[in-house]
């Protein structure tokens, strides 16, 4: 009888550390991964995209991971276009057991129309340097960026 109790005991840790939450690093390794897997599929031939650096960002006060990065991708005749920026945002709750969710991916589309930025630097940027970028992508390793400058 003690011998079940012992092993139900260890069945029981063993599922509970199974479940247990990942740690915010975790969430990040996970959605960068995730992320690219994610990327690369929206495109004709997802062996051709090749991913620059890669880097996620945890915003704990609104429970989001944002992946940021840059990317270049084949055309059909396996010519590579320049490099395109992406955001990528995933919902993450560190108190639950489940990995980061897939919420939305935005890009940086050569050629939109760009104003003044809301930032108050006097530099031109594109909507997607404004609201996605330097909104979501800026910490003491990430400057902020923007498109008249690429």
């Amino acid at each position: 009888m003690k011998k079940i109790s012992v092993a139900l005991s260890l069945a029981m840790l063993g599922a509970c550390a199974w479940a247990s939450a990942m740690t915010p690093q975790e969430a990040m390794d996970y959605s960068i991964k995730d992320a690219r897997a994610k990327i690369a599929k929206q495109f004709h031939n997802p062996s051709a995209v090749k991913f620059n650096e890669s880097f996620a960002i945890y915003s704990k006060n609104i429970d989001q991971i944002y992946v940021c990065g840059s990317m270049a991708s084949g055309d059909s005749v396996g010519q590579f276009a320049g490099n395109t920026r992406f955001v990528a945002t995933y919902n993450f709750y560190a108190d639950e057991s489940s990995p980061p969710n897939f919420s939305s991916v935005a890009f940086n589309v050569k050629g939109e129309p760009m104003v003044r930025s809301a930032d108050g630097s006097g530099k031109r940027a594109t909507w997607f340097d404004d609201m996605n970028w330097n909104q979501r992508c800026v910490d003491e390793k990430h400057p902020p960026r923007y498109s008249e400058d690429e």
